[in-house]
């Protein structure tokens, strides 16, 4: 897999081959990056995962790149919800499902579930998953795959 660095310490790119499916890490805390990316590239094979540290960059992203896929700028986004700059995981997720509907959305944070889906009205959960952070390798990857199985094929590679 390459690597191609960008500015900011978390906006990076890992490839594999040009035929590959797109994922958005929406993540400020460098060491969350290192393992959500780890995670990935461990159970998706011919995937590039975009990596960005605040709501900011992560719409630059997505205006960016809506012209290259005619559905969807990516096929999974997942994003912490307290992050840099003015905007959180929340927003991200309202403009998306607004846009994009069909991406499937995963949401981060150190929150209970309770309280999570306490602060969030029903309507908003379409298309939306929870990703309590303190997850280890295994439970992350249980996670993922628990909660995307029509997005995902009989080889754990997203459809």
């Amino acid at each position: 897999m390459d690597v191609e660095s960008f500015s900011g310490r978390s906006d990076i790119i890992l490839k594999t081959r040009s035929d590959h499916k797109r994922i958005l890490v929406v993540e400020d805390d460098e060491n969350m990056v290192d393992f959500m990316s780890k995670v990935l590239r461990d159970m998706l094979s011919n995937t590039e995962i975009v990596c960005v540290n605040s709501f900011e960059q992560a719409v630059g992203k997505i205006i960016t790149n809506s012209g290259l896929n005619t559905k969807n700028p990516y096929d999974l986004i997942i994003a912490d919800i307290f992050l840099e700059g003015v905007g959180t995981g929340i927003d991200l997720y309202k403009i998306i499902k607004r846009v994009y509907p069909n991406i499937p959305f995963f949401v981060m944070s150190t929150l209970s579930v309770e309280l999570f889906y306490q602060s969030i009205a029903a309507e908003q959960k379409d298309n939306m998953f929870y990703l309590r952070k303190l997850f280890d390798f295994k439970k992350c990857k249980e996670e993922l795959n628990k909660n995307l199985p029509k997005y995902f094929d009989n080889r754990n590679e997203i459809l």
